[in-house]
């Protein structure tokens, strides 16, 4: 059964936890990202939203993400689009026991090569290209946040042609990504939004294309904390898609699985486009398979 969990969710903002602890209140299991500031963690809300998880629902309905920097005014903030994410398709809900299902969904190689090692994963490393379309340049530059876990920490800096530096709507701060591990599915949120779930069906065929036997997937399964929550890691690098229309500057994010930092999940890529004035649209946050 598909659960929406967006509505039965509160965002709680907790400053930085530095190493690859557990933290845990009395809702919420919360398992460490890279190491290095954080400032998003997620927690279920409790008392009378019990009764919606209950519900049954198709469709997420949509819901607002803020992704303009600090300072532009608030009418030029982007809705993100509901039709890009949600809980309404779950390729793989019931996987026939024994057979190997169909995986709906992107290599992150497809847009990374090397995913773990990318050219962008280094202190310093820069592209120019022009990202609005103006007819000028924009420089992407590379910041090592010397986070350690995953692939580590490797933020982006977009600067104009005069130097200037346009935000983007996250920073050395953010950490925008987490899974709900919950007894039906695992489900996948940018803040508070739904963006997508995978069956254990899914998650099984990931352990499994890893290596992974039955046993050892069942052992890691049962040593999670009733509807765990698992942090993403930092960005950790970037590539331009420019495939004839508008430039997308795309961002990837760690997603860690049950066994920690060497356990990769997947990854959650972030697709931005640049507006004229200098905001970002979020075209869509993509979840996709590693390599």
């Amino acid at each position: 059964m598909k659960r929406v969990m967006a509505s039965a969710l509160t965002l709680a903002l907790i400053l930085g936890a530095v190493g690859c602890g557990e933290k845990k209140d009395d809702n919420a299991s919360i398992i460490g990202g890279a190491d290095g500031p954080t400032s998003i963690y997620l927690a279920p809300s409790t008392g009378s939203d019990k009764a919606s998880e209950d519900q049954t629902a198709d469709v997420l309905e949509a819901e607002e993400i803020i992704v303009t920097p600090k300072g532009v005014p608030e009418e030029t903030t982007h809705e993100y689009k509901p039709g890009e994410g949600g809980f309404g398709n779950l390729p793989n809900a019931e996987g026939q026991e024994g057979e190997w299902i169909d995986l709906n969904y992107a290599s992150v190689s497809e847009y990374f090569p090397d995913p773990h090692g990318h050219e962008s994963m280094k202190d310093g490393y820069t592209k120019e290209t022009d990202l609005d379309g103006d007819g000028t340049l924009e420089k992407i530059v590379i910041k090592d946040l010397k986070y350690n876990g995953g692939d580590g920490g490797y933020l982006p800096h977009v600067y104009k042609a005069d130097g200037e530096e346009i935000k983007l709507p996250i920073d050395s701060e953010s950490n925008p990504y987490a899974t709900l591990w919950g007894d039906e599915d695992v489900e996948i949120f940018q803040e508070d939004v739904g963006i997508g779930a995978l069956s254990w069906d899914e998650v099984k065929q990931i352990y499994q294309s890893k290596g992974y036997t039955e046993e050892a997937f069942e052992e890691l399964r049962n040593n999670l904390s009733k509807d765990a929550w698992i942090r993403g890691d930092f960005a950790s690098g970037f590539v331009i898609n420019d495939d004839g229309k508008k430039p997308e500057l795309i961002i990837k994010f760690y997603m860690q699985g049950m066994g920690g930092h060497a356990d990769t999940l997947g990854y959650v890529l972030m697709h931005l486009t640049l507006n004229s004035n200098g905001t970002w649209n979020q075209e869509k946050a993509e979840f996709v398979l590693d390599k």
